[in-house]
């Protein structure tokens, strides 16, 4: 199992290479990024609660919400960040549509912010 502090430096790399990568024209690659970055931190938040991470990614998304959105550690709007990003990076992998650079600059901020509550559940 990894140490929180390594799945929180993982979700600060993915973020950043989310930056990049919607900097140089990939939003696509930066929609896989965004998601990763907020997977990685969800399960910071999962270990830290002493939860197993589960491997797939619906399952953790549902021990994520049992866990840490409803004991009320983040909030419900945060929490269903990480499934909006997960269905964004599931049209960026899969498909041929091609996701709007405005939406993902918007995900930024609003991944910053998850990564920065997490910090706080951490940090409590």
């Amino acid at each position: 199992m990894r140490s929180v502090p390594a799945l929180m430096d993982k979700a600060d790399r993915s973020l950043k290479s989310a930056r990049l990568l919607l900097r140089e024209g990939d939003p696509d690659g930066a929609a896989n990024r965004l998601y990763y970055a907020l997977r990685s931190a969800a399960s910071a938040a999962l270990v830290h609660c002493k939860v197993p991470v589960p491997k797939t990614h619906g399952a953790l998304i549902a021990a994520f919400g049992q866990h840490v959105v409803s004991p009320g550690l983040i909030s419900p709007a945060q929490g269903r960040l990480l499934n909006r990003l997960e269905q964004r990076r599931l049209i960026a992998d899969y498909t041929a549509e091609s996701l709007e650079p405005a939406m993902l600059e918007k995900h930024v901020t609003e991944a910053e912010a998850f990564i920065a509550a997490i910090r706080a559940v951490i940090s409590a």
